[in-house]
């Protein structure tokens, strides 16, 4: 369970994992032994919604719930100038129902029909293992735009969604906490072979 300071939650489900981080505010009812607990908003950086056979409705379902969590509210000081965002919704499937080629058409299809911007950041990445790996990025002419990861290898979509899972929950404590480190995570080590997809 996802809490903000405003009191409202969001319930996730076995099939979530939450990274956070227990310096920024500590998780409740939480222990290393079990897999459930409270987490403040405040300490959450990504959600990861993971899937064995990813079909249409779970797309579906994905995009609720992360549109659920974008609505969440951080506990930000008031003036604070540094852009601060709320946790990042993502989403890893093993294997997939989905045609090849569709992946990324559902999910936007998905948004759309929430009534969420497609490249509004509530959902900004989906890796299929094997099969693909999409990511919102910033295009040169600053617009938000998806694109699709090259894969030299089977093994590279899921390389790459823990790379750039890695970097963003990085960069994503490094504002909340309003410093500016040296390097990142560990997807700095990774090439960048994309392509934006229209």
């Amino acid at each position: 369970m996802i809490v903000d300071h405003e009191q409202r939650v969001m319930e996730a489900s076995q099939d979530d994992i939450i990274l956070f981080d227990q310096y920024l505010a500590p998780a409740m009812l939480a222990s290393t032994n079990s897999t459930h607990g409270v987490y403040f908003f405040d300490n959450v950086l990504c959600r990861v919604e993971v899937k064995s056979a990813l079909t249409k409705a779970d797309l579906r379902l994905f995009v609720r719930k992360s549109k659920a969590v974008s609505e969440l509210k951080l506990s930000a000081r008031p003036g604070r100038d540094e852009p601060v965002f709320g946790a990042i919704n993502t989403l890893a499937a093993f294997d997939t129902e989905v045609a090849t080629g569709k992946e990324l058409d559902y999910l936007r299809e998905a948004l759309v029909a929430e009534g969420v911007d497609p490249v509004g950041g509530v959902a900004s990445m989906m890796c299929i293992a094997r099969r693909g790996f999409w990511l919102l990025g910033e295009a040169d002419d600053g617009t938000r735009r998806w694109k699709q990861l090259r894969a030299a290898t089977p093994d590279d979509p899921l390389a790459y969604f823990v790379g750039v899972t890695s970097n963003t929950c990085f960069a994503q404590r490094a504002a909340r906490l309003g410093i500016q480190p040296l390097g990142g995570g560990i997807g700095l080590y990774l090439d960048s072979p994309y392509d934006f997809v229209d």
